[in-house]
């Protein structure tokens, strides 16, 4: 009788330990996804107001509302690395329609200046802060069989 009841328990605590583990797991790429999606969203606002800000002069400040919005959802999710290299970008972009429009020629300059670098750095602390998410699982966490455990030890 002993030995069914400890049977039992150790199956019922290893469904458990396991079930704990699948959920977090499973936070951790629901949680990567999602800021995997806020960064694209980051990337492809940023690429286009870069692009704009080339040959146009911010005549309308909303132009940079969607930009701000996105970099407020970074601010409230994102280590301090991804937050500064995306204000870095805002920074940037606000900077570069400050300056007087290019011609085609300054364009292919600049593009070959590495002046777009400030994107790379975003995507760098993006990436590393993406790995950092999943979870590693120590020796305390990982499952173990506790039916092998009492069974040896009764």
């Amino acid at each position: 009788m002993l030995g069914s009841v400890s049977g039992a328990s150790a199956a019922i605590a290893t469904t458990w330990i396991s079930q704990k583990n699948q959920t977090t797991r499973e936070r951790a790429k629901s949680e990567t996804r999602k800021r995997e999606i806020l960064y694209g969203d980051f990337i492809m606002e940023a690429s286009q107001q870069l692009a704009n800000a080339f040959d146009h002069s911010l005549d309308k400040p909303e132009t940079l509302v969607k930009l701000y919005a996105i970099l407020g959802r970074i601010r409230l999710v994102s280590s301090d690395a991804v937050l500064t290299a995306a204000e870095e970008c805002f920074d940037r972009i606000v900077a570069l329609y400050a300056k007087p429009n290019r011609t085609m020629d300054q364009l292919v300059t600049t593009l070959h200046s590495g002046e777009f670098e400030v994107l790379k750095h975003f995507s760098d602390a993006c990436r590393v802060e993406l790995e950092s998410i999943p979870p590693r699982l120590t020796e305390r966490e990982k499952p173990i069989n506790l039916f092998l455990t009492f069974s040896k030890t009764t």
